[in-house]
C-alpha cells in the first residue's frame, strides 16, 4: 500500500498550533502597517524571534513571503524578512527534516541546485571574459544566492510539515491569516484606488511599469499584496489545493465544486490567463479528490465536445486557438514580452544552450535585441535552457517526473500533485518560471512541493 494512503499528508484542522501560526502571521501583518524605519525594524523582529523560538520561524516565513509591500515595508526588508526567518528554521531543524525526507524531495532539490550552479559558472566565466557578457543591473553573485536560498528553505519548510501535523497546522495558520490579509488589501484598493495600502516605493513601482491595467480594463486590480497579480494568483490557488483538499475529501462533489469555483474567481478577478490556468488546475484537483470518476466523466465529456466542436469547424476555428496560444505565449498584445519572444527565436543560438549564458546575460540580451529591459524572457521554453544549459531542463524534468509519479499513483497527494504539475508544466510556458527564481513565489513553491514529495517513499 502506498505511505500516502496509510500516512496522508497532514490536514489542517482547527486547534492551538493552527491558531498560534495565524496569530504570529497576523502579528505580523499589523507591524508592517506601521511606520518603523520603513520595515527593517520589523524584519529584524521577526528574524530574531524566529531564532529565539523556532515555532514561529515557519509562520513568519510564510505570511513575510505573502506580504510584501506595505505602508511600513518596502520589498528589500519584506524579502529579508522571508528569506531571515526561512534561513532560521533551516538552522534549527529545517535541513534535518530536508535530509530525513525522501529520496524524490532530496533528488529534486539537488538537480534544481545544480542548475543554479551551472548558471553561477556560466556568469563567471562571462564576467572572466570567456563567455557571454553579464549585466551589471543583475549581479549574478546576488541572483545566485536568491536561487539557491528559496528552494532550499521552501523544501526545508515543507519537509518539516510533512513530518510534524503540529508544524503542518502553524504553517496552514499562517497561510490563511496571509491570504486574509490578502483579501482585505484588495478590499481596500477596490473603495480607495488601486495604490491604497501600499508604501511609497510600492506606489511608484506599481506606476512605473504600468500594472494597474496591465491587459485588463483600467481600474482592474493587479496587484495582490504587492507581488504581480499573475505570479501571485497562480501560487495562491496552489496554496489552497495544498491546505484545502483534505476538505474537499471529506465533503464530496460539492465542497470540492465549492473550493475551486473560488480559485478560478479569485483568478478572474486578477485578469490573468496564467493565473487562470492554475486555478482551473486546482478546481480541477478539488473534484479529483472527493469523486475521480465522475469527475474524469464530466471533463472527458467536455473535452470530447470541444474536439467534436473544432473538427467540424472549416479550419477558421483553429486558426483562431492557434493565434490565441500564441498570443498568450508571448503576451497578450504587442508588448515588449511578444517582442522577447520573437528576439529569442531571432537571436539565440542552439549551442548555447548546452553550458547556459549565465544567471545575468538576459538583460545585455533583450537591451541588445529590443532595447529594453527585461531580466526573463516569461518563458520556460527559453528560461531554462539558455540560463542554466542542460542542467535546467534536467532540473525541471526531475521535478515533473517526481510530481507526476505521485499523481499517477493516486491517494491522499494527488489533488496538491496535479496543481503543482499544471503549475510547473501550463504556467511557467507564459510568466517567469518558478522551479528556480528569486522571488518568494518560488519559496512558495518549493514548500508545496516538499509537502507533496517528503513522504513518498517506499
Amino acid at each position: 500500500m502506498s505511505p500516502w494512503r496509510a500516512q496522508p499528508l497532514p490536514a489542517a484542522p482547527g486547534g492551538r498550533p493552527m491558531l498560534a501560526g495565524a496569530l504570529v502571521a497576523a502579528a505580523y501583518g499589523v507591524a508592517v502597517h506601521l511606520p518603523l524605519g520603513e520595515g527593517w525594524v520589523v524584519a529584524a523582529a521577526a528574524v530574531l524571534a524566529a531564532l529565539a523560538f523556532p515555532a514561529f520561524a515557519i509562520p513568519l516565513c510564510v505570511v513575510a513571503s505573502m506580504v510584501q509591500d506595505a505602508p511600513g515595508l518596502h520589498p528589500t526588508p519584506a524579502l529579508a524578512a522571508a528569506v531571515g526567518c526561512g534561513t532560521a528554521h533551516v538552522l534549527r531543524g529545517g535541513a534535518r527534516a530536508v535530509a530525513a525526507s525522501s529520496t524524490a524531495l532530496r533528488a529534486t532539490l539537488a538537480f534544481a541546485l545544480l542548475a543554479v550552479l551551472v548558471g553561477t559558472l556560466a556568469s563567471l566565466a562571462g564576467m572572466l571574459g570567456f563567455g557571454h557578457e553579464q549585466s551589471a543591473a543583475r549581479p549574478a553573485l546576488g541572483v545566485a544566492l536568491a536561487d539557491l536560498a528559496m528552494p532550499i528553505v521552501g523544501a526545508a519548510i515543507g519537509a518539516s510539515a510533512a513530518a510534524d501535523p503540529g508544524v503542518a497546522r502553524r504553517m496552514a495558520g499562517a497561510a490563511l491569516a496571509g491570504l486574509a490579509m490578502m483579501a482585505v488589501r484588495v478590499a481596500v484598493q477596490v473603495q480607495l484606488g488601486p495604490t491604497a495600502g501600499f508604501s511609497e516605493q510600492g506606489r511608484d513601482a506599481i506606476a512605473s511599469v504600468l500594472q494597474l491595467s496591465g491587459n485588463a480594463p483600467d481600474g482592474v486590480i493587479r496587484y495582490v499584496g504587492s507581488m504581480l497579480t499573475p505570479n501571485a494568483m497562480s501560487m495562491l490557488a496552489v496554496f489552497a489545493a495544498v491546505l484545502a483538499w483534505p476538505s474537499a475529501r471529506r465533503g464530496g462533489l460539492p465542497a470540492a465544486m465549492l473550493l475551486g469555483g473560488a480559485a478560478v474567481a479569485a483568478a478572474l478577478l486578477a485578469g490573468s490567463k496564467s493565473s487562470l490556468v492554475v486555478a482551473g488546475a486546482a478546481a480541477l484537483s478539488f473534484m479529483l479528490a472527493a469523486a475521480p470518476r465522475r469527475t474524469l466523466a464530466i471533463t472527458g465529456t467536455l473535452a470530447t465536445a470541444a474536439a467534436v466542436f473544432l473538427l467540424m469547424d472549416d479550419g477558421t476555428r483553429w486558426e483562431q486557438v492557434a493565434a490565441r496560444l500564441r498570443i498568450d505565449a508571448v503576451g497578450s498584445a504587442i508588448t515588449a514580452r511578444s517582442e522577447a519572444w520573437d528576439a529569442c527565436e531571432r537571436g539565440l543560438h542552439a549551442s548555447d544552450a548546452v553550458v547556459g549564458m549565465g544567471l545575468s546575460h538576459w538583460p545585455v540580451f533583450f537591451e541588445r535585441e529590443i532595447g529594453e529591459y527585461m531580466a526573463d524572457p516569461h518563458t520556460a521554453v527559453f528560461s531554462y535552457p539558455w540560463t542554466y544549459g542542460i542542467a535546467g531542463p534536467v532540473a525541471l524534468l526531475v521535478a515533473v517526473a517526481a510530481l507526476a509519479r505521485v499523481a499517477f499513483r493516486g491517494g491522499a497527494a494527488r489533488a496538491p500533485a496535479i496543481v503543482l504539475l499544471a503549475t510547473l508544466l501550463l504556467r511557467d510556458l507564459v510568466a517567469i518560471p518558478l522551479l528556480i527564481g528569486a522571488t518568494v513565489l518560488t519559496l512558495q513553491l518549493w514548500a508545496c512541493m516538499a509537502l507533496v514529495l517528503a513522504r513518498d517513499q517506499r
